[in-house]
């Protein structure tokens, strides 16, 4: 058993480390000898309305703790969100480096900002405009392809990049049995 742990995490740690989460041993271990399984990636351009944002800026110094330092964040976000009475909707990430020290930015939006922010919680208003989206489904070790996706898109296009590109978690990976049924948005905003 805890072999299938190790695997397991390692498997959900890998490079390119861009999403965490701890998922069911059984399942990933089912997955290791199915090599015809492969990720879904589809490109879609549209609009994306202006969001509110409760946001954390955050660095670590490498990747072993990136998984506590996100689940503290996103811990803290949404004690204050249920605390302030207020309506989750997007629950997202923003990586600014891949490279350590690894920066980030943990948010969730929310239908509006309370009175004042609490502790590392920030607040952030985007803009509504153009993006382009990455819709993946896939384990997170693989979620790469949803980044490649997007910078081919641009070279072809020829649109020009607003900001980093950021992560919106479709659902809840401690829920979801297969890694291959896990859905992560990348959306990349453009001029």
């Amino acid at each position: 058993m805890v072999t299938h742990f190790i695997i397991s995490l390692l498997l959900a740690l890998g490079p390119p480390l861009k999403q965490f989460s701890l998922v069911h041993p059984t399942s990933l271990t089912a997955h290791l000898g199915d090599t015809a399984r492969k990720p879904i990636v589809s490109i879609e351009e549209s609009r994306i309305d202006s969001m509110s944002l409760l946001v954390i800026k955050d660095t670590v110094g490498s990747y072993d703790i990136l998984l506590l330092k996100l689940g503290k964040d996103y811990s803290q976000i949404f004690s204050f969100v249920f605390q302030q009475g207020l309506h989750p909707g997007k629950t997202l990430a923003t990586y600014f480096s891949f490279a350590n020290p690894v920066a980030f930015e943990t948010a969730v939006e929310v239908n509006r900002f309370p009175e004042r922010a609490l502790g590392r919680i920030e607040f952030k208003k985007t803009e509504a405009g153009k993006v382009v989206i990455a819709h993946y489904q896939g384990p997170y070790s693989q979620v790469s392809m949803a980044y490649d996706a997007i910078r081919n898109f641009m070279k072809v296009s020829g649109e020009e990049p607003i900001d980093h590109p950021f992560e919106v978690y479709l659902n809840n990976p401690s829920l979801v049995k297969d890694p291959f049924d896990l859905k992560t948005d990348l959306y990349q905003r453009l001029r």
